[in-house]
């Protein structure tokens, strides 16, 4: 597990013990959907990406984004203090990382795992339907599966639950074919 994995791992855990200490299940579920929401926006959102990943961005410039998003988005004020706290730590690039981790205790709190899968292309209904069959027979869970569309992948998919990562992608397989010719010359 990557550092930055540990980090966003931590602020998830912090934030969801502080969703759940707030008491009242309406607070817990709402919470949940607020943070689907702003990882909607973050995976619809490029120009978003590029603000939250540039490091020239002062901390009060991130500040006023992130008051002006929880503002428009009618955040709890768990979730905008989430942000906040992202901003000033100078975290806010791993937003989305936290924001998965989050929904990843969500899951596992309910006995579900989430999968994610990355493909080249559209995941067809059938598609979907056998890699949620397979990884629930291998995991003993209910999966939740969370779909991403990226070309770079040719052909393909990348699936990764909890700590397992299954790299079946042109791209990945290309790679390591080019490696292999090189360290053959």
């Amino acid at each position: 597990m990557s550092v930055q994995t540990q980090i966003a791992h931590r602020y998830a855990k912090a934030f969801f013990e502080a969703v759940s200490d707030s008491g009242t299940k309406k607070a817990q579920q709402d919470a949940e959907k607020e943070i689907i929401a702003l990882r909607d926006l973050l995976d619809k959102n490029e120009n978003l990406r590029d603000f939250l990943a540039d490091p020239s961005i002062t901390q009060a410039e991130q500040m006023a984004v992130v008051t002006d998003i929880a503002n428009k988005m009618k955040l709890s004020d768990l979730v905008s203090n989430l942000l906040k706290l992202l901003v000033r730590n100078r975290r806010l690039e791993m937003m989305g990382a936290v924001l998965n981790a989050v929904l990843d205790l969500y899951a596992q709190s309910r006995d579900e795992m989430v999968a994610h899968v990355t493909s080249a292309k559209k995941v067809s209904a059938a598609q979907t339907k056998e890699i949620v069959s397979i990884l629930e027979s291998k995991t003993g869970k209910k999966i939740s599966l969370e779909t991403r569309i990226d070309e770079t992948l040719i052909g393909g998919v990348v699936i990764q639950y909890g700590s397992t990562l299954i790299d079946n992608s042109v791209k990945t397989k290309l790679d390591k074919m080019k490696r292999q010719l090189k360290g053959a010359a």
